[in-house]
């Protein structure tokens, strides 16, 4: 009988080991308990394999939090109540793919703490200062890697980016006017050869490409943060003006004349608007984020509108023969306040740097002057823009 190699068997057997030893890269949040030693509440995180550990400190409501990375799988309960030396509760959960964090809930009393890596996990101990600061806390029996208190004060001072999304923002933003009610249709009356001429006037708003900034800060809300800041917009708006005159006849009474033209190039309507905002979270997961609230502000800018014009006749001064020359435009000033709502998604593309999907609905009914009536400029504005964040 011939001999098979022995090399290859064995090669082959170190290919099927390593399948289950890749398999467990990844620990597994085990258990979290708690027990009194020595005056001081001592919560143990039960970690199963190789990880590392961050901690970081956070106000409003206070907090202290671990994220363990890699850590894929949990088995622990998802809540503890404690109750005790400052530490209302603790709570788990999976941050992000790697990621498992676990938040201990910390009431107003003013607690000390230590965080040691443990050889099954991290111990973390919390005790009140003034009642058992004096107490040598008793030596674990795994050997563990101390933090120094310096260290842990730095850290707590320094929320983390992925907690805070970082404190303060900045966006820029271009996007699309969309109209919901267009056209502004008013009739005005003029004498003319001794007889009451009229004209009807129709302003019909086209889309344009407004320009958004604005600047803010996230701040926390419950387990979440908000965004609040203030905001400004540009945008510039090709009109369209239809005009309907009924003209009397200059020789024949009651023989009225319909004469028509357009205005496509004259009229721009352009607008500057400031305004405040706040937005809530909608729906926050891994590094996609909504957002949804309101928003007001003051706006102003120019309205064109038809002021005068002439006309010339020639026999047999049909409407045929009338034409309208010299258009004048009249430029209102307008100002007015501003009301709407914002939804707003966001999606991460790195620490700092953020893809938005923003869309407004936006209430501005400013009064034109030369028109005697007010101008329904509701509109959606749809935006893709980026956010900095600092």
């Amino acid at each position: 009988m011939k001999r098979r190699p022995i090399w290859g068997l064995i090669a082959m057997a170190a290919v099927l080991a390593a399948v289950p030893l890749a398999a467990q890269e990844s620990g597994t949040l085990k258990n979290v308990s708690f027990t009194q030693e020595n005056g001081k509440t001592v919560i143990l995180i039960q970690v199963d394999g190789q990880f590392t550990y961050e901690a970081s400190f956070l106000t409003m409501p206070r907090r202290l939090v671990i994220d363990l990375t890699p850590v894929d799988r949990i088995t622990a309960q998802p809540y503890l109540q404690v109750n005790e030396s400052g530490v209302v509760s603790v709570r788990t959960g999976q941050f992000k793919p790697q990621t498992v964090r676990v938040v201990f809930d910390l009431n107003d009393q003013n607690s000390a703490q230590t965080i040691a890596a443990a050889a099954d996990g991290v111990r973390v101990a919390f005790w009140l200062e003034g009642e058992a600061a004096a107490v040598k806390e008793t030596e674990p029996k795994a050997p563990v890697r101390e933090i120094p208190r310096e260290e842990i004060n730095k850290v707590f001072e320094e929320p983390s980016a992925d907690e805070s999304r970082l404190g303060y923002f900045f966006r820029a933003s271009v996007g699309l006017n969309i109209f919901l009610n267009p056209d502004l249709t008013v009739s005005r009356n003029f004498p003319l050869y001794g007889e009451t001429a009229s004209v009807d006037e129709t302003y019909s708003l086209k889309s344009g490409l407004p320009f958004n900034g604005s600047f803010g800060k996230y701040l926390p809300i419950g387990d979440s943060r908000m965004k609040a800041g203030i905001g400004f917009s540009f945008w510039k708006l090709p009109s369209e003006g239809s005009f309907s005159m009924s003209l009397p006849h200059p020789f024949l009474t009651n023989t009225p004349r319909t004469v028509a033209f357009t205005e496509t190039s004259a009229l721009k309507t352009q607008m500057f608007s400031f305004y405040a905002f706040a937005l809530f979270p909608f729906l926050e997961k891994d590094n996609i984020s909504i957002f949804f609230g309101p928003l007001a502000g003051f706006c102003s800018g120019k309205y064109l509108t038809l002021n005068d014009w002439d006309l010339t006749e020639k026999s047999p001064f049909t409407s045929a023969d009338v034409t309208i020359i010299n258009p004048t435009y009249f430029e209102d000033s307008v100002s007015e306040l501003i009301f709407g709502a914002s939804l707003s998604m966001e999606l991460s593309l790195g620490k700092s740097i953020a893809l938005l999907l923003d869309t407004k609905m936006l209430y501005i009914n400013p009064i034109i002057t030369n028109l005697g009536v007010r101008a329904n400029l509701l509109h959606l504005q749809p935006s893709l823009g980026v956010q900095y964040s600092f």
